[in-house]
């Protein structure tokens, strides 16, 4: 199957071997039958619910907006929140450092990312990655840190550079000598050998 939707249909058929040794098969392409939309009928009760919510999160866009106009202007985020009426959840304090981000689930990744791109005292909107609603995220206070109480981050870290400008280095170094020595590349010879190891099952 996969052999069959890796080819077009210009290709000529291939052989492939079936898996535990058990004999060959010829692949090759018959009919190609382009996609199409499914009956209405058949998905009426989708269509609808995305319909429904996506209205829902157009109101919970503006509605995020207008809090976030607001705060942005200075009004406090309880007031702004409790002005947008129902629907809007009260603003909850939290305290974080910037390796939570890694650390935080899909609930709280996107508004941790988001307080850590915004300055002291600016804030700004950010959708919820699950589709569930949005964000207002205000930066009340930066402290910052010490990297020198987190010795095995610094190790971490450290390693880290090294892997990486170990790989940065040795592209510069391709790079160069290809400048140099003057390559050029054979589109052709690369797509046809890309075609033969497909066909090979590589």
């Amino acid at each position: 199957m996969k052999t069959g939707f890796d080819l077009t249909s210009e290709d000529d058929p291939v052989v492939e071997e079936l898996p535990g040794g058990k004999g060959y098969v010829l692949v090759g392409l018959g009919r190609i039958l382009p996609a199409a939309p499914a009956p209405l009928a058949q998905i009426r009760d989708r269509v609808a619910a995305d319909w429904t919510q996506k209205k829902a999160s157009d109101l919970a866009r503006a509605s995020a907006a207008g809090i976030a106009a607001k705060v942005a202007r200075g009004v406090p985020m309880g007031k702004a929140v409790a002005e947008a009426g129902k629907g809007a959840i009260p603003p909850r304090p939290i305290a974080a450092r910037r390796i939570q981000i890694a650390q935080a689930n899909a609930d709280t990744a996107a508004p941790i990312k988001m307080l850590f791109t915004l300055g002291q005292g600016k804030s700004r909107m950010v959708a919820d990655p699950q589709g569930r609603g949005y964000y207002v995220v205000r930066n009340i206070q930066v402290i910052p840190g010490n990297a020198a109480s987190q010795p095995a981050l610094i190790s971490q870290v450290q390693v880290a550079f090294q892997q990486s400008v170990g790989q940065e280095l040795a592209s510069e170094f391709l790079a160069a000598v290809r400048k140099e020595v003057g390559v050029e590349r054979d589109e052709q010879a690369i797509a046809a050998a890309k075609q033969r190891l497909v066909q090979s099952g590589y």
